[in-house]
């Protein structure tokens, strides 16, 4: 029981340690956080057809967005013809991105009956439409948001605007995604955007620059975010990115985790195992001795293996007599009692269940044996065997019905 013990507190202990290193490897915030959701207020005629076109939209989008982190599909006929649109940030693998991807996928499927909506998590964003938006950068409910928390600092406020102008030009020049990190003894500054991918070069940079006037506006909010019909653009006093350096950590952390409580949950089966089978062994062996202690016979001695007499199995005397049963019981004195008995081919005998045992006893009556089963006559009771266990002993004679002494001599009746 102490090895069980210690192995659930070992368990127990890296489960704890574990879910202190992830909490403190992951600054970087929930993927699958959600951001804003918005449906239009508007309807479609038919759902049924719309629901039907957008699952069948995303049968081949699923394939897209494991391949290139990005999917667009579109199905229908007007005005329920479908368009729709997905896509994760660029610091996501691929097994990141299609968490994200399941999930916001679901939530999107929640707006209709309404002819379309937006939905960003922190880590994907789609878009479903009755009208092709896939060109599109920039529409009248896109949404800006700025913190309550404010620095009011001019090093920040300066900062700010800065690497604003900077990400835009990084992100243009990087294929879409970009990010600025600006971090001093006085200011931390981060910044992270990205177009959608269905936009060319050049209405990604108009996009990343309407996005980032509206961002430099929040200033001095410690945090601002802009979502555009054609890209993303967010800034923030902390490190707010899904760094992959934290990532790698995070996933090799968890890998020798596993494989850790894995081990651990083996050898605590095994340990279970083994008490297991042990106990099951012992009381085996246990219960064989104590049934051996109780049922088992005495060797006969060298000098007595010669007599003509059987030895009796202790189990064929109790079935003869049902157990010792009183009522089979012929008498009883102060040595013993008598019992009578019937053999399986029908013979009946009387079994002298004698009080005395031990080994110098046996000798005794071994001795007594001797001298009965040497004594030959036809008016004698014969003399058929014995048995011994560690707590009797047993003669088994021929069984006599009582009668009248001359009934057995002369086999007539007496005359009084």
């Amino acid at each position: 029981m102490a090895a069980l013990s210690f192995l659930w507190s070992l368990i127990i202990s890296i489960v704890v340690v574990v879910e202190f290193d992830m909490i403190s490897f992951s600054k970087s915030e929930p993927l699958s956080e959600l951001v804003t959701r918005l449906c239009r207020e508007d309807k479609v005629g038919d759902e049924a057809t719309y629901l039907k076109n957008y699952d069948r939209i995303l049968d081949t989008m699923d394939r897209q967005m494991a391949m290139e982190g990005y999917g667009t599909g579109q199905m229908g006929k007007p005005p329920e013809r479908l368009y729709v649109f997905s896509q994760c940030m660029g610091d996501l693998n691929g097994g990141e991105c299609m968490e994200c991807y399941n999930g916001i996928k679901q939530l999107m499927s929640s707006c209709f009956p309404a002819s379309g909506g937006r939905v960003f998590y922190n880590g994907c964003f789609i878009r479903a439409e009755n009208y092709n938006f896939f060109n599109h950068t920039v529409e009248p409910d896109d949404i800006k948001r700025c913190s309550d928390g404010m620095d009011p600092r001019q090093e920040f406020v300066e900062t700010g605007r800065k690497e604003i102008e900077e990400l835009v030009k990084v992100t243009t020049e990087n294929g879409g995604f970009g990010t600025v990190n600006k971090k001093t003894s006085d200011v931390s500054f981060y910044g992270m955007a990205m177009c959608w991918k269905t936009l060319s070069a050049k209405m990604c940079k108009a996009c990343l620059e309407n996005a980032a006037n509206t961002s430099s506006a929040c200033l001095p909010s410690t945090e601002g975010r802009v979502l555009n019909s054609g890209c993303s653009f967010r800034y923030a006093d902390y490190d707010f990115g899904n760094k992959p350096s934290v990532r790698r950590t995070r996933e090799l952390v968890l890998t020798i985790t596993t494989y850790v409580l894995v081990a651990l949950a083996i050898s605590l089966f095994v340990v279970m195992v083994s008490i297991y089978v042990g106990k099951a062994v012992y009381n085996r062996r246990s219960k064989s001795k104590s049934k051996a202690k109780g049922a088992r016979m005495e060797y006969l001695p060298p000098s007595k293996k010669g007599m003509n007499f059987l030895e009796f199995n202790y189990s064929t005397l109790q079935k003869a007599t049902e157990h010792f049963n009183d009522a089979h019981k012929l008498g009883q004195g102060g040595f013993g009692e008598v019992f009578k008995g019937t053999l399986h081919d029908g013979r009946e005998i009387a079994i002298k269940r004698l009080f005395a045992s031990g080994k110098n006893q046996t000798e005794e009556i071994y001795n007594e044996i001797d001298i009965i089963s040497s004594a030959q006559h036809k008016n004698l009771v014969r003399f058929l065997g014995c048995c011994f266990t560690d707590t009797n002993s047993f003669l088994v004679y021929e069984f006599l019905v009582n009668k009248s002494l001359d009934r057995i001599i002369f086999g007539k009746p007496y005359i009084w």
